[in-house]
């Protein structure tokens, strides 16, 4: 019941609900004396109240049958009431109803879909439960960090703040920030490259609240870093590669998480299944791919939000065929980028359906414009 306490897993579940007893749209309802977590199960669903006839009807448009039902039809369906009663009602499941007892022996005996949808909204649950522990360690290794990446430096030369002042970059984000030792070639190299990927494949997004900063990382054994409590990404501006993988962790936390959401699950899961398979093999052949213990362990990689970055580059080199200096290639990629016929095709349709909805995604100005005094080393 506690997760109801998190907006997507409830969402997740009328989502599912609604497909599982569509059938009963074709009714009208009795409104005397409804239940009103049923009531709200009606209006989900696209029911109007009818004052005059004391009734819900489907809106204009949809057919409905003439009989107005609500008592023989809960009692002649009382598991499916219980179901939807623990979905809108915030009540417990009734195991009375649900126990099938046999013997010595009780058993739930429930159709093989509510089965089904009870797993799959569990699965996600305790996925995510496990997944967020993970995140919070990963954050809390961010904040111990003692050299701050995401300070801006003091006593940046003239010269290079007016590039950063000046670069078409700020266009798309916040705030830049160039290291004194970087190439303004490759400054303006890179400039274009992201011009032309943020309008072909980006769709122009822009993350005004996002502050951008090319740094040198060797401290911090890492060719790039996103910080999703300081809306701030870092790219080696020597391992310029890694930034395409840093952008869609910049994407997954602007657009609301979108790692965690149910919609990622079945990707995840495919790439685990497969990235585990994959080590355990390299065990067996007394390899090992990665350190049990460590930043870089295997929990590191089965983190949802890498996975997302990872697919996402998956998606760029593998199924959009693009090739650049942002971007890894495919051939120098190793385990972590599973190359599998079924994942493929996943991560195509998901993805192309994200970066096309990102079509509709508009920055306005002056809400939510980056703080840019926050993320300036103290004087």
């Amino acid at each position: 019941m506690d997760s109801f306490d998190d907006p997507d897993i409830e969402n997740t579940m009328k989502h599912l609900i609604r497909d599982l007893v569509s059938i009963l749209e074709n009714y009208k309802w009795d409104m005397t004396d409804l239940p009103k977590w049923f009531s709200s199960y009606l209006i989900d669903c696209g029911y109007q109240e009818d004052t005059i006839h004391n009734c819900y009807i489907k809106a204009s448009g949809s057919e409905s049958k003439p009989a107005t039902l609500y008592k023989d039809y809960f009692k002649s369906h009382s598991e499916l009431f219980n179901l939807l009663s623990f979905v809108y009602g915030d009540s417990y499941l009734s195991y009375d109803i649900l126990l099938n007892v046999s013997g010595k022996s009780a058993m739930i005996d429930l159709p093989y879909y509510y089965r089904e949808y009870i797993f799959m909204t569990l699965r996600h649950y305790i996925a995510n439960i496990h997944d967020l522990a993970e995140e919070e360690k990963h954050r809390n290794e961010l904040k111990r960090i003692v050299a701050r990446a995401y300070q801006t430096k003091k006593n940046i030369p003239k010269h290079v703040v007016h590039k950063m002042k000046s670069s078409e970059l700020n266009t798309y984000f916040g705030f830049i920030e160039f290291d004194e030792d970087v190439d303004p070639n490759l400054v303006d190299s890179i400039t274009e490259e992201f011009k032309k990927l943020n309008q072909n494949i980006f769709n122009g997004y822009i993350s005004k609240n996002v502050a951008l900063r090319f740094r040198k990382l060797g401290k911090h054994h890492a060719t790039g870093l996103y910080y999703p409590s300081i809306d701030t990404m870092v790219v080696d501006f020597r391992h310029p590669t890694s930034f395409i993988h840093e952008y869609f962790h910049m994407l997954d936390d602007m657009l609301g998480d979108l790692s965690m959401k149910y919609e990622f699950d079945q990707v995840a899961l495919q790439y685990q299944q497969l990235l585990i398979s994959s080590v355990e093999k390299e065990r067996e052949e007394g390899k090992e791919i990665l350190p049990k213990k460590g930043k870089y362990n295997l929990n590191y990689f089965l983190r949802k939000c890498e996975i997302f970055a990872r697919c996402g580059e998956i998606h760029l080199f593998r199924n959009l065929h693009i090739i650049g200096s942002l971007l890894k290639p495919e051939e120098t990629s190793y385990f972590a980028y599973p190359d599998d016929k079924i994942l493929n095709s996943m991560i195509g349709e998901y993805y192309t359906n994200l970066l096309d909805r990102m079509k509709n995604i508009s920055y306005k100005t002056g809400e939510d414009v980056y703080e840019k005094n926050l993320h300036f080393a103290s004087v």
